[in-house]
């Protein structure tokens, strides 16, 4: 019986990437002549695309994977392995492709597949890397493309609170003063379904500031200034020198989701000011 932990060959798969400098993942690494070769694959149907009229409800969708997968040895399979965006470090879903093979006298086709019955809501949102491996002792190959399920809307994004310092002192030196703007934002849909969360500046005219719109991110990086990684707070940072001139503006922020249902906008004074 075949056992597969994916997991851990992808951890394999990424290791051996960094210990042999590769530029690109995925890819194929071939260290010895006769190793097994995934040289195609094909998802069908690549994107599902779910209609309101539908309602919301769990629907099954049937997917087609095929590869042509060179020197594999009788009795081996090439593996299969689909990864959430919202988790690509465990497989939503894995197993090994079917020996499509037809064989006569002196060869065979490279022909490996399978049909998958998918369970999903019609209001979900996914986007997959879906990987296809083939393990020899000494070499690992694999290939990828992409999966995408598209539902519809069931609540537009929601703004639960904002925040920015309401008064900011302008420097008068050469110091650089790095002012962060965050939105809690959720979605009774998912928070993969949130597309952006964006921030504008009214002047007190009620003329926007270009240009404009600003994104925040949930991305737990220093660019951002985001703290934790999906937490549901977005953030984006400001940095404020002497070069800014003193002003009086709002800052409105807003979420839109993958179908372009937006949040009520909410708005925080931000005003610049000398001593």
């Amino acid at each position: 019986m075949h056992k597969l932990n994916l997991s851990v060959i992808f951890l394999m798969l990424c290791i051996y990437c960094l210990i042999s400098s590769c530029d690109e993942t995925p890819g194929n690494v071939l260290d010895e002549q006769n190793q097994p070769s995934v040289n195609t694959l094909d998802v069908s149907p690549q994107r599902v695309t779910f209609d309101r009229s539908v309602g919301i409800k769990d629907t099954t969708i049937t997917l087609s994977v095929s590869a042509n997968v060179a020197g594999l040895k009788d009795g081996e399979l090439p593996s299969y392995a689909f990864f959430d965006e919202a988790n690509p470090t465990d497989p939503a879903f894995e197993g090994f492709l079917e020996d499509r093979r037809i064989c006569n006298l002196t060869d065979c086709t490279d022909s490996y597949g399978i049909e998958l019955d998918l369970e999903f809501s019609t209001i979900d949102f996914k986007n997959y890397q879906v990987f296809v491996y083939a393990l020899g002792k000494t070499s690992s190959n694999w290939i990828s493309t992409t999966f995408e399920v598209a539902g519809f809307p069931n609540s537009a994004p929601q703004i639960l609170a904002v925040n920015n310092p309401q008064e900011v002192i302008i420097p008068t030196d050469a110091s650089v003063i790095p002012i962060p703007f965050t939105a809690k934002v959720t979605d009774e849909d998912g928070q993969n379904t949130i597309s952006e969360v964006r921030i504008l500046f009214e002047n007190e005219d009620g003329s926007i500031l270009s240009p404009n719109p600003n994104t925040l991110f949930d991305d737990g990086s220093s660019e951002s200034g985001d703290l934790v990684q999906g937490d549901s707070v977005y953030t984006i940072t400001f940095q404020i020198d002497q070069s800014n001139s003193p002003n009086n503006r709002m800052a409105l922020y807003y979420a839109i989701d993958q179908a372009g249902l937006s949040s009520d906008t909410l708005k925080l004074p931000f005003n610049l000011i000398r001593n």
